[in-house]
């Protein structure tokens, strides 16, 4: 609930707000509602980042993989395990290593 409050007073002070919600049975539905709210709801339908499949194709292991990019190495190992789904940074930040890996590499060791 606190979320939701939060996500509210993000739309009013800000004019946008991002959320996770649970899968639905017909996003349709509550986007029709949000709609009527006057909220324009986006959503990102976009498959997993298959971690494992990520890294494989460098030869890296799971520890390698998570010290070259910073990641927690408990974490990957979830992910790849199903045990755990990668948050929204994290898919943003998997997006970006599946797509420029020498440069996310590169920008993480330029910052520190």
């Amino acid at each position: 609930m606190l979320e939701a409050k939060r996500a509210l007073e993000a739309m009013l002070q800000d004019g946008r707000a991002a959320i996770q919600l649970p899968m639905l049975d017909d996003p349709t539905i509550l986007g029709d509602e949000l709609a009527a709210s006057g909220v324009i709801a986006t959503s990102d339908l976009r498959p997993p980042v298959d971690v494992c499949g990520l890294r494989s194709p460098f030869g890296l292991s799971l520890d390698d993989f998570a010290l070259c990019y910073g990641l927690e190495r408990e974490a990957v190992a979830d992910w790849e395990e199903g045990r755990a789904i990668p948050d929204m940074t994290a898919r943003s930040y998997l997006r970006v290593i599946e797509r420029l890996p020498g440069e996310a590499r590169r920008a993480l060791a330029q910052a520190g």
